[in-house]
């Protein structure tokens, strides 16, 4: 379950990010879409991370 609070965590960062990226005038909106991209890959990442470890190790029931 750890996991799957670290995902939201994560997914939860990016979405504000972009979500404060549209409130803001063209200069800065581009910088938080920039970061909320790099938060995004980030979030790609670690899912997949977390992913093959479950596929490699899957948990004990």
């Amino acid at each position: 379950m750890t996991d799957l609070n670290a995902l939201l965590t994560l997914y939860t960062t990016w979405s504000k990010a972009l979500e404060a990226a549209e409130k803001d005038g063209p200069e800065q909106s581009a910088i938080r879409a920039e970061i909320a991209d790099y938060e995004a890959a980030k979030a790609a990442r670690q899912i997949a991370d977390l992913l093959a470890a479950e596929i490699l190790e899957p948990a004990s029931v």
